[in-house]
Order: structure tokens, then C-alpha cells, then sequence
């Protein structure tokens, strides 16, 4: 399949602003109203009575780590073809940080 710089631009602009929803959800909220600093008792009560939003947290990250590697592929698959050194870079770059 052949991806134009419109899709993958596209691709990259919406996975971008989903992973910032989800962070805002997962590390703003959740993490917040879940995690007791210095209280690690606190912090396992605060879990285990609101296991759906932990669990709604969990998701959270993984759809952060998804769209980080939809983005990773989107704008490698976007300067592939104009700037082939930009293009690798930023695909070790992207596959290298997790």
C-alpha cells in the first residue's frame, strides 16, 4: 500500500493529538487521583476501590504507546522520499525511546 505525504501527515497530525487526550487522561487524571506521594498504602487502597479507572489508566498508556508508534511510522513514511536522512533519524530515534 502506498501512503501519500497527505495521509501520513494526516495520520501523524491526528495520532498526536489522541496520544495528548490520553495522556492528559492517564497521567492528569488517573495518576493524580489514584497515587498517594510517600503513601504507597494509600496509593494501593486508592487502586484496588477504583480498579475500572486503574484499569481505564492502563489503557490510557497503551494507546499512548500505540499512537507514539503510528506517529514514529506516519512521519517516516512522510520524509522517506524528501529528506531520506531526516527520515531514518527520526524512525531510531522514535523506535528508540519507548
Amino acid at each position: 500500500m502506498k501512503l501519500n505525504h497527505r495521509t501520513a501527515s494526516l495520520t501523524a497530525g491526528l495520532s498526536l493529538v489522541i496520544m495528548a487526550l490520553a495522556a492528559g487522561f492517564s497521567y492528569g487524571y488517573v495518576q493524580s487521583g489514584l497515587v498517594v506521594p510517600g503513601q504507597p498504602e494509600a496509593t494501593l487502597a486508592n487502586m484496588t476501590s477504583g480498579l475500572g479507572l486503574f484499569r481505564a489508566g492502563l489503557a490510557g498508556w497503551a494507546l499512548i504507546f500505540l499512537t507514539d508508534l503510528l506517529v514514529t511510522v506516519s512521519l517516516w513514511f512522510y520524509f522517506r522520499e524528501t529528506r531520506p536522512a531526516l527520515a531514518w533519524l527520526q524512525r531510531v530515534h522514535g523506535l528508540s525511546i519507548p
